[in-house]
């Protein structure tokens, strides 16, 4: 679909073409069951990883934002 910019319809055989689609994946690391995505996949979009933050981060950042919630 990425590639080709559609996909074809397996009863009638026609063309369908996608248009204005964004595409978005997400996934964890590979094990119990997922496997690694493969090069040609992967080539097709842009990677973001994120670090998940520490227990003290996170408490910094939600409080701070819930102090000016309940700021009377």
């Amino acid at each position: 679909m990425i590639d080709s910019g559609g996909i074809y319809d397996r009863k009638g055989l026609n063309f369908k073409e996608v248009q204005e689609t964004v595409v978005f994946i997400g996934g964890g690391l590979p094990g119990g069951g997922r496997k690694a995505p493969t090069s040609r996949f992967i080539s097709k979009f842009n990677q973001i990883n994120l670090k998940e933050n520490d227990e003290d981060s996170l408490i910094r950042i939600f409080g701070s934002i819930l102090q000016q919630h309940f700021k009377l």
